[in-house]
């Protein structure tokens, strides 16, 4: 994996450095649960970098790799294609739609 300067917070309240008003700073909470969780990246390209090691159930049916793009899209903005040996998938995103939403793929791999 490539490396990725952010910063993780695990708890029920904002770590001193989290900004509600920075773009690249994400709260993925449920009320004071200790669960909450605290992103700060400097920009979305590293959302993009750091999923490659989400495991949740949610991520991997929510979001797929699109290898011409590089980047993460939603499953229904991409075309599923077969390899012509039909032993492999791959997809290309839908015309007019965008990466996915560095938020949506944070919530994925979220336990809320």
């Amino acid at each position: 994996m490539q490396e990725i300067d952010y910063k993780y917070h695990q708890g029920s309240h904002a770590p001193d450095w989290f900004e509600q008003s920075n773009r690249y700073h994400y709260a993925i909470t449920a009320g004071t649960s200790p669960f909450n969780e605290y992103y700060g990246f400097n920009n979305d390209d590293d959302v993009h970098k750091l999923v490659w090691i989400f495991k949740s159930q949610s991520f991997i049916d929510g979001f797929v790799f699109v290898d011409e793009e590089e980047y993460w899209y939603d499953y229904e903005d991409v075309n599923e294609h077969l390899n012509d040996d039909e032993c492999s998938v791959y997809y290309t995103a839908k015309p007019r739609t965008s990466p996915a939403d560095a938020r949506s793929m944070l919530e994925a791999e979220s336990r809320f």
